[in-house]
């Protein structure tokens, strides 16, 4: 490297790092402030705490680094051509492009490792904080609630209200809950404290309620009221998965978009444009009417042609090749997604020819059994259809 071209880098790297820095902490105390108040004191360790914190730093590390070379290369060139450097460049021969190339290259060499750091490294943490955050909501339910607001517990259907919330042990205090489940009927529940848990397949949730009340209204006989007083009573509210209360995702069918690479969502894009070609072709042969007997002949498989292709297959193809990354496994989905569309495609095929040659087969064996020569004696025996001459 040039003397000119390291002195260029050098007056880049100083206002890179510091904005980087400044940037990415200012963002990550917004988000603490932000997020402080939900997680400390409320009865989780320190280590699940740091944990949460960690894994969003990459969604923060995603957005101040362009936002930092943006404010390396404003800082730069200001300076040079402030201090007339540039001009003092021109009269010795050296040209502009000579100070833009260092910072074009460098653009490119940060252009691709963000590529490489926004698909393989910020899904992943994106996944791990949403199901450290799931499983966060479902180890301590009460985390979610606030006291005295109606938190909705499943949209439309649940809501829940409470004066006070013990955060560490899952205790509720003066308790309200509003059932809008049944369209022709109205409950509420009143309790003087209560308990909130998830049962034990992580779907429902389960409130255990103490000394209260049940009003219940008819939409159709509004001036009727019925109600019921209870010591102990417990209410399942099943699948909760909304309102905050999330089931842990753990398989790669429950991932958002934000959890995924690039090559996980063209396999799942190449698939489903698959099924939809397949629905459709079913659809269309159901649709026409049928056609008459043809002689059977034989027809080479017939594969789709939307075979995966374009520049986001050919990313994951040299993923494979060259370290073979874990993300890059979807690349492997051409050649077996193929082979499944064929084989499903020749299946009918396949038994319309074997029923068509089994009567050939049989022909064949009759005629060559009258063709065998009988036994000494001129005696012949018949030889049935199908089974070979004794």
């Amino acid at each position: 490297m040039k003397i000119i071209s390291r002195y260029v880098v050098r007056e880049h790297a100083g206002p890179f790092a510091f904005a980087l820095v400044a940037l990415t902490s200012l963002m990550l105390l917004n988000f603490i402030s932000r997020q402080m108040g939900e997680l400390v004191g409320k009865g989780l360790p320190w280590k699940v705490i740091g944990q949460f914190f960690m894994l969003s730093i990459p969604f923060t590390v995603a957005l101040t680094v362009p936002m930092s070379v943006l404010v390396a290369v404003l800082y730069a060139y200001t300076r040079l051509a402030s201090e007339n450097e540039v001009t003092a460049r021109k009269p010795n021969g050296v040209s502009p492009w000579r100070l833009v190339t260092p910072a074009i290259i460098g653009g490119v060499f940060m252009s691709i490792g963000l590529l490489a750091f926004n698909d393989q490294v910020l899904p992943r943490a994106n996944h791990e904080l949403s199901t450290l955050q799931s499983d966060i909501s479902q180890a301590r339910p009460t985390l979610l609630l606030k006291e005295q607001v109606i938190n909705s517990i499943a949209e439309g259907k649940f809501y829940l209200k409470a004066g006070k919330v013990d955060q560490a042990g899952g205790r509720l205090l003066e308790v309200v809950i509003y059932n809008l489940a049944d369209a022709m009927r109205r409950r509420t529940i009143y309790a003087d404290s209560g308990h909130i848990a998830f049962a034990s397949n992580r779907k429902d949730l389960l409130l255990d309620l103490f000394h209260g009340q049940m009003q219940e209204v008819a939409t159709d006989k509004p001036t009727q009221l019925n109600r019921l007083f209870f010591k102990q009573d417990r209410y399942r509210i099943r699948d909760v998965q909304t309102g905050g209360f999330k089931e842990t995702e753990t398989t790669e069918a429950n991932k958002g978009d934000r959890e995924m690479g690039v090559c996980e969502m063209q396999k799942r894009l190449w698939l489903a444009q698959n099924q939809y070609d397949m629905d459709l072709q079913e659809y269309r042969d159901a649709k026409q009417p049928p056609k008459p007997t043809m002689p059977p002949r034989s027809a080479p498989p017939r594969v789709r042609s939307n075979e995966p292709h374009g520049l986001g297959w050919a990313y994951c193809a040299l993923l494979k090749r060259v370290g073979g990354v874990k993300s890059a496994h979807a690349a492997d989905v051409r050649g077996a997604g193929l082979h499944a569309v064929a084989a499903q495609d020749t299946t009918p095929k396949k038994k319309a020819d074997s029923a068509a040659v089994a009567p050939a087969q049989d022909t064949a064996l009759r005629d060559k059994a009258a063709a065998r020569p009988g036994p000494p004696g001129g005696r012949v025996e018949k030889v049935a259809a199908g089974t070979k001459a004794r």
